[in-house]
């Protein structure tokens, strides 16, 4: 029985270089690595070579395919299983298994499948991993000029200086102060009247923590705000303002870490004022500085609702400045949303539960928090590790 390249033969059209005229012709085998292209009216040899100068182009469907030779000819061919053959010969075989892959639609289906599994698996367990190795590895250099950066920004634009009293700034630096020394970081306290971003506190890179005048004023006793501190000390023991950065910029940071060239990374947190006004960690973020911080609560002997109760004074003050937003006519009482007594009285009105405050701004604060209700249950309940 004869070897199966000598019983190879391809008809197909024969082209020469720079000519438009075609011939009928035929490609076989002449030995197991060498081919010949034969005319088929006269059977004169067109051309003689090794199957290594061969350039054959890829399969698309059932169109004709194109053999390309060291000297600009080509052939033709609708002979695809044939060629295929020509190709495993050469040691390309996997261009067929592509081929088989592609022509069957339960393969392909199947391909999909896993291609959208695998698009899922990276967005929702490979980014977070890769981000939060990468924030760990961001020299302190760049923490510290994003950290200026954005803190620059937001005060003039955002933030304005305290309104506080001085004796009181210092009163609650002090005891912030027995706190923050506790962890192993450069922590530095700063207030700020908060305007539009309200009642709030938010960690930087560096270590900066900035509580809002309008924070301060919600909370009725000190342990209220060392809470606070020790959740935004979690954001920054954790990372987490430069892992959100990271995650919305992963494959810029991996091209520039690629090339060794780490001076440009600096300027992906010009972002960072965005995640700090929309209080735009994730859940998973949250969870983990509550976890943070009620660890060293326990260790202070701190309860944990004390956290829980300010949470929840935080939505009610958000739902209270939804609500005067939309009273266009008279919002005169709504200096009632800055304290803890004035919503107890909005609350006792029903202004906070009025449909005209569903869906309004603190929709948003919502949608990046855990619920506090959730929250709650984990920091009363839940022993400290």
């Amino acid at each position: 029985m004869q070897p199966l390249w000598q019983r190879v033969r391809i008809d197909g059209l024969w082209y020469e270089e720079g000519v438009s005229r075609q011939r009928t012709a035929f490609l076989r085998h002449i030995s197991e690595q060498d081919i010949e292209v034969v005319d088929s009216s006269d059977g004169a040899q067109l051309v003689c070579c090794s199957l290594d100068d061969l350039k054959i182009s890829s399969r698309l469907g059932n169109t004709s395919r194109q053999l390309y030779f060291q000297q600009g000819q080509k052939f033709e061919s609708l002979d695809n299983e044939t060629i295929d053959q020509l190709l495993i010969a050469k040691g390309h075989g996997f261009s067929r298994f592509i081929y088989l892959l592609e022509s069957r639609w339960q393969l392909v289906f199947i391909a999909l499948i896993l291609f959208v599994g695998f698009g899922y698996g990276m967005v929702q367990y490979g980014v977070p991993a890769v981000a939060n190795k990468m924030a760990f590895w961001l020299p302190s250099s760049v923490a510290d000029q994003a950290a200026s950066h954005t803190l620059r920004l937001l005060d003039e634009t955002v933030l304005s200086p305290s309104k506080l009293p001085r004796s009181q700034q210092d009163q609650l630096l002090t005891k912030f102060k027995v706190y923050s020394q506790q962890v192993d970081l450069p922590i530095t306290i700063q207030f700020r009247h908060g305007g539009n971003l309200g009642a709030n506190a938010f960690a930087l890179p560096d270590g900066t923590i900035v509580f809002t005048d309008e924070l301060v004023k919600l909370a009725e006793r000190p342990e209220e705000l060392i809470a606070v501190l020790l959740h935004e000390i979690g954001h920054v023991a954790h990372r987490h303002g430069a892992q959100s950065v990271m995650q919305n910029s992963l494959l810029v940071v991996m091209a520039m870490a690629f090339v060794g060239d780490t001076s440009g990374i600096a300027e992906l947190f010009m972002g960072m004022p965005i995640v700090m006004m929309q209080s735009a960690y994730s859940r998973d973020f949250e969870r983990e500085a509550d976890r943070f911080a009620l660890r060293y609560m326990h260790f202070n002997q701190i309860a944990g609702s004390h956290l829980a109760d300010l949470l929840d004074r935080i939505e009610l003050n958000i739902r209270c400045r939804a609500y005067f937003s939309l009273q266009v006519e008279d919002n005169s009482q709504s200096s009632l949303c800055d304290t803890p007594g004035g919503l107890q009285q909005a609350q006792q009105k029903g202004w906070l539960i009025s449909q005209a405050t569903e869906g309004a701004g603190w929709q948003s604060y919502l949608d990046s928090h855990p619920d506090n209700a959730e929250r709650r249950a984990m920091l009363v309940n839940e022993v400290a590790e």
